[in-house]
């Protein structure tokens, strides 16, 4: 391990799902929630079935349906979809699975091995609830300065949620999982900031979300400083903190 009285002043900026949060059991959890409320009105469904409608519904709208709808609008979809009556009942029970989904969530090992290096409070930039990033936060007591959020200001575009937390008087050190999503907004703003993009890749085991979705934004050719596994990324932190 490095001295830390050598470390070099680094801002460090971290997407939320798949980065530095492990949520595929949340997400298992709101659908089996889902699909308990469905069976109560006769329509028997699988979590992964209903999760494989939310797939097809996203590429065929070319949306994220969890982010650019509300639940509503997606419980009526998938109504449609197993041909169930939909209800204002249906909604209501149906938040109990957004709140399953809004537990904390674990974190990815990588990062929980980062941590210790990190003498400083960092910034959570995401698409995802404010709150559900805040309950995590708070159940493993993260030294977090500040949570900036799509939803709180309006827009998905990482370049603007960015600029709001990134400094020109430090490095910055942004993690991202989506290279599309996360990695090309940061080196667009390489010109105005010093920027250092780890694309941390996130591959789930179960549903196959992460892999949809790394498909799905992985179309351009995009080069981040460094690509990070489990067991890498913490060797990456220190050469960037301490060099």
């Amino acid at each position: 391990m490095c001295n830390l009285d050598i470390m070099y002043s680094v801002n460090f900026i971290t997407d939320f799902e798949g980065c530095m949060a492990d949520s595929e059991e949340n997400w298992i959890g709101m659908y089996s929630e889902w699909s308990n409320v469905l069976k109560e009105h006769k329509c028997t469904l699988s979590h992964e079935e209903i999760f494989q409608i939310v797939a097809e519904e996203d590429m065929k709208l070319g949306v994220d349906f969890h982010s650019d709808f509300p639940y509503a609008n997606l419980i009526k979809r998938i109504c449609e979809r197993t041909q169930t009556n939909f209800s204002n009942e249906i909604v209501e029970e149906w938040q109990k699975g957004a709140e399953v989904l809004h537990r904390p969530a674990k974190l990815r090992q990588g990062f929980e091995q980062v941590l210790p290096l990190l003498t400083q409070p960092f910034y959570i930039v995401s698409d995802v609830s404010k709150n559900w990033i805040e309950n995590t936060v708070k159940h493993w007591n993260l030294n977090v300065k500040d949570v900036v959020t799509g939803r709180e200001y309006g827009t998905r575009d990482k370049k603007i949620l960015y600029e709001k937390v990134l400094k020109k008087e430090e490095k910055n050190l942004i993690l991202g999982d989506i290279l599309y999503k996360d990695i090309r907004p940061a080196n667009e703003l390489k010109s105005e900031y010093e920027i250092v993009t780890i694309h941390y890749p996130y591959k789930g085991k179960r549903l196959p979300w992460w892999d949809w979705v790394a498909k799905k934004y992985a179309t351009e050719n995009i080069k981040p400083d460094y690509t990070a596994n489990d067991e890498n990324l913490p060797k990456i932190f220190q050469k960037e903190l301490f060099k």
